[in-house]
C-alpha cells in the first residue's frame, strides 16, 4: 500500500510538471505568433488562444507543499535505511566468506601437523630385529604382558630417509599454509574494521530537505501563484484578401491564397499495391472539391464520389494517394 501511494504521488507530481511546462510553451509560442501577425499586418487563420487566470490559495498551496515535502523526506529516510541494511548484509556475507577460509586453513594446518609428527616418529621396529646387546632388555619386556600398553610404548621406532623427506615436505607445506592463514586473518581484521554502522553514515535531514525544496522550485509553481488555463477557439476573423497590406508579406499572402484557390486535387486509390481502375482501364481519380464558403485561404476539400469495393479474399490493403493537377514549375 505504501508503494502504491508513493507511485500515485509521483505520477501526480509528474503530471503537474508536464501541465506547467506545456502551458509555459503554449504562452511562448502564442506570443511569437501574435508578434508575427503584428509585424505582417494581417491574419491568415481563425486560430485564437486565450488564457483564463485561476487564482489559488496561498495557505492551501503551502499546506500541500509541506505534505509533499514530508512524504518525500520519509521516502529518503527509508531509502537511506534500506541502503544501510544492504551494506550490512553484504558485509556479513563477505565476513562469513573470509571466516570460512580461516577455519579451513586452521583445519588443514592441524592435519599437516599431525602428519608431520607421524613422519618424524618413523616406523616401529619388531623385537626380532634387535641386536644381541639388547637381549637383557627383551627379557625384561617378557615380564610384561603381550597386550600391555607399556610394551607398546617401549617399542622402538626408526626414521627412514623417506620419512625425513616427507616430514620436510609437510613442514614446507604447513609453513606456506600458516603464512596464508596470517594474511587471511589480517584481511579479516581489516574487513571487521569496515563494518557498516548507522553512526558512521547518519541520515542528513537538513540536506535532504534542501534537496527536496530545490527540486520543488524547478518543477512546481510557487505557492499562491495563479494557474493559467488555455482557451482555444477558431472564431477569429481573417483579413480579407482585398484588405491585405501593400507590403512584400502582403503580396506573398495574396499569391499563396490565389494558388490555394486555383489548386486542383484528386485522389488515387491503391488496393493491395495496385491502382484502382475505371471500366475503361484507366486509373480511377476522385476529384477533391473545395468546401463551399470556405474562402480563398482554406485547405478544406471534400470528395463527392462514392467508391464501392468488393474484396475477393482476406482484408485488402487500401492506400489513398493525394495528387495535384497543374504545371510543374
Amino acid at each position: 500500500l505504501e508503494e502504491e501511494v508513493r507511485q500515485a504521488r509521483l505520477q501526480r507530481a509528474q503530471e503537474e510538471y508536464e501541465d506547467l511546462a506545456l502551458v509555459s510553451r503554449m504562452i511562448t509560442v502564442w506570443e511569437k505568433l501574435k508578434k508575427v501577425r503584428a509585424d505582417q499586418g494581417f491574419t491568415s487563420t481563425r486560430v485564437d488562444l486565450k488564457f483564463k487566470k485561476k487564482n489559488m490559495s496561498l495557505q492551501k498551496d503551502e499546506e500541500q507543499r509541506q505534505h509533499e515535502l514530508d512524504a518525500e523526506l520519509g521516502e529518503k529516510r527509508r531509502k537511506h535505511e534500506q541502503d544501510l541494511r544492504a551494506k550490512e548484509t553484504s558485509w556479513e556475507v563477505e565476513q562469513k566468506k573470509i571466516q570460512d577460509q580461516v577455519d579451513k586453513l586452521n583445519s588443514k594446518i592441524a592435519a599437516l601437523q599431525e602428519q608431520e609428527a607421524q613422519a618424524n616418529m618413523g616406523v616401529p621396529v619388531d623385537d626380532d630385529e634387535e641386536d644381541d646387546e639388547d637381549n637383557d632388555d627383551d627379557l625384561d619386556d617378557e615380564a610384561v604382558s603381550p597386550g600391555s600398553p607399556d610394551k607398546a610404548a617401549k617399542k622402538k621406532r626408526t626414521v627412514t630417509p623417506a620419512d625425513q623427506r616427507l616430514a620436510t615436505k609437510l613442514l614446507d607445506e604447513r609453513m606456506a599454509e600458516e603464512e596464508m592463514l596470517e594474511k587471511t586473518k589480517e584481511l579479516l581484521e581489516r574487513h571487521n574494521a569496515k563494518q557498516p554502522k548507522a553512526s558512521d553514515d547518519p541520515f542528513d535531514e537538513s540536506a535532504a530537505i534542501e534537496e527536496i525544496k530545490e527540486k520543488h522550485k524547478r518543477t512546481k509553481r510557487n505557492p499562491g501563484s495563479p494557474i493559467y488555463i488555455p482557451m482555444f477557439n477558431d472564431q477569429r476573423s481573417r483579413t480579407e484578401t482585398g484588405s491585405l497590406p501593400a507590403t512584400p508579406e502582403g503580396e506573398k499572402e495574396k499569391k499563396r491564397r490565389g494558388k490555394i484557390k486555383s489548386m486542383q486535387l484528386f485522389l488515387r486509390i491503391l488496393v493491395n499495391g495496385r491502382p484502382l481502375t475505371n471500366p475503361n482501364g484507366r486509373d480511377f481519380e476522385a476529384d477533391l472539391v473545395p468546401v463551399s464558403g470556405a474562402g480563398d485561404s482554406s485547405f478544406s476539400f471534400v470528395v463527392k464520389q462514392v467508391v464501392q469495393l468488393a474484396p475477393t479474399s482476406g482484408m485488402p490493403q487500401i492506400v489513398l494517394q493525394l495528387h495535384e493537377r497543374g504545371w510543374v514549375y
